[in-house]
């Protein structure tokens, strides 16, 4: 993660982590919402706001990092295809290695965690590019309105299940003398 390259940069070098944890809010700015909505294909982004958590584990060796987050996208329904005012709420925990060496050998790998610490260079975390990608991830891929309920049988009344599919070759084949 090279700082500074994001639409949402916050960077924190992670050489001024001491012994107690850092947290850090992160409000992106009308500029950052608006750079954000173009590049997940956001009509808008009214809000986003993530608070992170950092700190060193294992002699220094891991970064963890668990953050909440809240934002407010415009999204295009599924259904309807209007725009929408979603909410979405997520929180989220990761960890890093400065020594990916030492994370395969030495570094105690918590048991019930299927994820494996990802590497980290340069020295430096970009907080805002992090929150960034869980808010994608946390997004609808298929956004739909409140309320709103696909009728996939259309105006057809009766049960697909009891009809023959060939009654209706037949019925449009009447129908066109």
């Amino acid at each position: 993660m090279k700082a500074g390259t994001y639409e949402l940069s916050r960077p924190l070098s992670v050489e001024t982590l001491g012994v107690e944890p850092v947290i850090r809010t992160i409000t992106a700015s009308p500029e950052e919402l608006e750079a954000l909505a173009r590049r997940f294909s956001l009509p808008e982004l009214k809000s986003f706001v993530a608070t992170l958590t950092v700190h060193r584990r294992n002699h220094g060796r891991l970064i963890s990092v668990k953050g909440e987050l809240k934002a407010e996208p415009v999204q295009i329904c599924v259904v309807t295809l209007e725009p929408f005012l979603n909410s979405v709420e997520d929180s989220f925990e990761i960890t890093f290695t400065t020594d990916p060496a030492a994370a395969v050998s030495e570094v105690e790998i918590d048991p019930e965690s299927l994820d494996e610490p990802e590497p980290l260079e340069g020295g430096t975390l970009d907080l805002g590019e992090l929150a960034a990608q869980f808010l994608s991830l946390a997004l609808d891929p298929h956004p739909r309105k409140p309320g709103v309920e696909f009728d996939y049988r259309g105006d057809e009344a009766e049960d697909e299940g009891t009809r023959n599919p060939f009654e209706v070759l037949k019925k449009l084949k009447s129908d066109q003398h």
